[in-house]
């Protein structure tokens, strides 16, 4: 072979490596991570803050980049216990995004800190060509699935820097005990695209980001319970079978929420809903006079809570407190765990009924996504003593059956058959269930019209919104926000109390009207009407009404006439009477001594209170706390004397009732009724009394026989 030919075949050698040595190259450039896979880990506390930043697991195994045989090994160890937690969840949202020193061109660079933009028909996929958005909900991005799925990102087309970031409000886990994810590592995740290892480029990778999860811890109670001992108040089983507490009308009660954030909690609302039954009014951060200075206070970490971090809504009926982006940012700053505390006041009002306990009631919503849902409001039946509850759906929530209870939101008592009347052609359930249908109603029957009520709905997945509406209407209203189970801490209660009395002779036969009395307490001070006045007792009034015609007619009747169906008649009126009975004044805490009660209670204008018995002998007094009173009488029937000793004590029990029952405060005591009153007797007067015409009657007789003792004395001295 000659030179020529030679030097022809060489050429043509470099020729073909030329060709060939750049598809080498390209070849190497080519080499991608073709997916990146998330896996979401749940890991419970000690063993989240036992595992250590690096490659290596609790197992000994090195992590690199690719898919994890065991996970509770790897992130756990071996040789964890039961209790150990380090397993996948589904229901996390992770999108993709461009790191923040992304790109090297200035259009590149434009889109650093941004998301990328998903294909139009595939969101785990970017568009292409490649771009950014900073609208999460365009971005590359999905939720984790089942088991060890994940959620896999199709990154074949990516080179560069990345974040994949956790999007708590578009999440959907959440755990049934109301948990919700805290501390994270590894989140956001940032990563190189190609993932290179030791062994050269991960084809398709894995990451695996990881939370630890907790409850907020919420308690409601009297302030007064919060102690060094109790820094949470009374427990939950304490508060449910604690009586209520007695107080005055016009008392002041002190409430204190507190709700432990822990450390590290991205939540995406925070809120408190509180709702008072009709007897308590809730002091607002406006009030004047007496209340002045009671608004609400509301701390974090022992100090006053920034007015920025949070919107405050009042009424007279309770409030809303939520916290502000700002205020959630600010607590997610926290790496250890803090604790927000709510101070308040309510004041026992005038439409407390005796014996009926007041309730205020607390729900603390929270979670990673926008929130929806409040408090079951309180509300009365019509005047047929009929509730009835309407359910709805917000737009897109699949309607299912759901389940309602129904309380007593005064006693927080699940109301019972034997609680009800009766009603023809009706059974009473409770609680009951509503197949799912287009129109969702229940009614509830014979209820006390003068009661409140609320409706609590079974816990379904989705938040609930509670409304009322006209007496005997509550609306509640299904929305899917993902987010767990409102706290509902047990509701501390307050009672007040009255006592019932009838003025008689002495053997009980006749019922006196017109008696006056006015009332001491145990340190001598005398209940006064001055800087108060008369409660309204519209209500009450026209129940006591109705029931007194009713022992009039009862008592009119002849002896064989008065059956027990008739007496029933009456006691169905007076047990109207006793659910209606409100308190006598606005305020019962005003007292002051006074030497002469009678001169007082007589003034026009008099600073007493005073109690007149009516036509059958009854007067009464509501609104008092419990403990020992006396009446004095200051003004005796027509005809009757005052008697010797003109006090009267008589005990109101921690429950609200009273403890002296002598007299059935309806019929005639004939010893068929039910003792429930206080009997107060007055003697009549033999001897005429002072300043009646009995007495210049008895004057003119007495001088007469006088004179004529003296003419017949005078006749027999001259006689004599």
């Amino acid at each position: 072979m000659n030179k020529k030919k030679i030097m022809s075949l060489i050429m043509a050698l470099v020729m073909l490596v030329g060709v060939f040595s750049p598809l080498t190259a390209l070849a190497a450039s080519e080499e991608t991570t073709k997916t990146v896979t998330l896996h979401k880990i749940l890991m419970d506390k000690d063993t989240f803050t036992a595992f250590t930043k690096g490659t290596k697991g609790k197992d000994g195994t090195e992590y690199v980049g690719k898919k994890i045989t065991n996970v509770k090994d790897f992130f756990a160890g071996t040789d964890a216990g039961e209790k150990a937690v380090a397993k996948e969840i589904d229901g996390v949202y992770f999108a993709l995004k461009f790191d923040a020193d992304y790109g090297k061109t200035d259009e590149e660079k434009e889109m650093a800190g941004k998301y990328v933009k998903a294909d139009a028909n595939n969101k785990l996929k970017p568009a292409n060509p490649l771009a950014a958005t900073d609208d999460v909900k365009e971005a590359v991005g999905g939720l984790t699935g089942t088991g060890d799925s994940g959620v896999v990102f199709d990154t074949e087309n990516l080179t560069g820097k990345f974040e994949i970031d956790e999007i708590h409000d578009m999440s959907t886990y959440k755990n049934e005990d109301g948990k919700v994810l805290t501390d994270m590592k590894a989140v956001p995740t940032k990563i190189t695209l190609p993932l290179v290892n030791d062994e050269g480029v991960v084809e398709n990778a894995h990451v695996y980001p990881k939370n630890t999860e907790d409850v907020p811890d919420t308690h409601k109670d009297f302030t007064k319970e919060f102690t060094n001992e109790q820094p949470t108040g009374r427990t939950e089983d304490a508060k449910k079978e604690a009586a209520a507490e007695p107080h005055n009308v016009g008392d002041v009660i002190d409430y204190t929420v507190t709700t432990k954030v822990p450390a590290n909690t991205k939540w995406k609302t925070a809120f408190w809903d509180d709702k008072m039954t009709e007897g308590l009014t809730f002091i607002q951060t406006t009030a004047t006079g007496d209340l002045a200075g009671k608004g609400i206070s509301i701390k974090y970490d022992n100090a006053e809570m920034n007015a920025e971090w949070y919107t405050l809504s009042e009424t007279e009926n309770g409030f809303t407190l939520k916290l502000t982006d700002k205020g959630l940012e600010e607590i997610a700053k926290a790496t250890e765990e803090k604790t927000i505390r709510l101070d308040y006041h309510a004041v026992l009002n005038e439409k407390a009924v005796v014996a009926i306990p007041e309730s205020n009631d607390v729900t603390f919503h929270y979670g990673n996504n926008k929130d929806h849902g409040n408090t079951p409001v309180p509300n009365k039946p019509n005047d047929n003593g009929e509730l009835t509850v309407t359910k709805n759906w917000d737009t897109g929530v699949t309607k299912k059956d759901v389940k309602f209870t129904l309380y007593n939101a005064q006693t927080g008592k699940e109301v019972t058959a034997d609680q009800v009347e009766s009603v023809d052609g009706y059974k009473f359930e409770n609680p009951v269930t509503i197949t799912a249908g287009e129109t969702m109603t229940y009614t509830w029957k014979g209820l006390n019209k003068n009661t409140e009520y609320k409706v609590v709905e079974e816990y379904n997945g989705y938040s609930a919104e509670y409304t009322k509406g006209d007496a005997g209407q509550i609306t509640v209203k299904n929305y899917n926000d993902n987010n767990p189970k409102p706290i509902d801490p047990n509701e501390p209660k307050v009672v007040t109390g009255g006592a019932k009395f009838v003025k008689t002779n002495v053997d009980g036969t006749e019922r006196l009207a017109n008696a006056k009395f006015v009332v001491k307490n145990k340190e001598g001070k005398f209940l006064l009407k001055e800087g108060t006045s008369e409660a309204d007792r519209t209500a009450y009034k026209e129940a006591q009404k109705a029931f007194e015609d009713a022992v009039k007619a009862y008592n009119a009747l002849e002896a064989d006439k008065q059956t027990e169906e008739e007496r029933a008649k009456v006691q169905k009126l007076e047990k109207a009477r006793d659910e209606a009975w409100n308190a006598t004044l606005k305020n019962m805490t005003k007292w002051e001594k006074v030497d002469n009660p009678k001169a007082e209670s007589e003034k026009d204008n008099t600073k007493l209170l005073v109690l007149t018995s009516n036509e059958l002998g009854q007067f009464e007094i509501a609104g008092l706390a419990a403990g020992t009173y006396t009446l004095v009488e200051v003004a005796p029937p027509e005809g009757y004397a005052l008697p010797s000793n003109n006090t009267f004590d008589f005990n109101i029990q921690n429950d609200g009732t009273q403890q002296e029952k002598e007299i059935d405060f309806g019929v005639k005591d004939d010893g068929k009724g039910t003792d429930n009153a206080r009997q107060i007797v007055n003697k009549k007067v033999d001897i005429p009394q002072t300043g009646g015409m009995g007495t210049v009657l008895f004057t003119i007789v007495g001088i007469s026989l006088m004179a004529g003792a003296v003419v017949a004395m005078k006749r027999n001295r001259e006689e004599a």
